[in-house]
């Protein structure tokens, strides 16, 4: 877990590249430029969204207001049961609202689940430049930060570990340690 702009993806993706496999979680927002459906997220409408809710598919899901338009973000339950009773590394970005979620469920399925949870830290001022660099828009920076200081303030209290990855780390370092942790 990490707040925006912490290096989530680009983390993921080393990990990706080491072996490790990523459960792709669900989205109702639009593909930005680049994003492949399957890759990033699986993205669905919000009315499908809404139904897969309702029939208990996800065992987390958040919404968020962007500009009167909600976008609901959410990973599938069948997807984390076999992912925590399989031998492989697997790798999943939730947030810490997720992550109680996701820890509820699998004591209901699986007593002895083995999962690492790991908060990835960027500082704010790493998190603002990188917020800036993608262009996004000043209201989007101000809800974004926003809505992390609340969604974030006991994630440290969650995790087993805190990897910290500010300008001067590399992907490589950060991957590194995390792979570490895992072991």
């Amino acid at each position: 877990m990490g707040k925006t702009c912490s290096g989530k993806n680009a983390i993921v993706s080393e990990l990706v590249k080491r072996g490790w496999t990523q459960i792709i979680t669900y989205t109702s927002r639009p593909k930005r430029r680049g994003e492949k459906n399957g890759r990033e997220y699986w993205y669905i409408s919000e009315e499908d969204f809404s139904n897969k809710i309702k029939s208990g598919y996800f065992a987390e899901w958040k919404s968020y207001d962007v500009n009167g338009k909600i976008w609901y973000y959410g990973s599938p339950v069948e997807e984390i049961i076999e992912a925590s009773i399989d031998d492989k590394n697997n790798v999943i970005i939730l947030t810490p609202k997720g992550v109680e979620d996701v820890l509820k469920i699998l004591k209901a399925y699986i007593s002895d689940a083995h999962i690492n949870i790991i908060y990835l830290y960027a500082n704010r001022s790493t998190i603002l430049k990188r917020l800036k660099s993608r262009r996004d828009k000043n209201d989007s920076v101000e809800r974004r930060m926003k809505a992390d200081d609340i969604d974030f303030a006991n994630a440290i209290t969650l995790a087993n570990k805190i990897v910290y990855n500010n300008d001067s780390d590399s992907i490589i370092s950060v991957a590194d340690k995390i792979v570490s942790y895992s072991q």
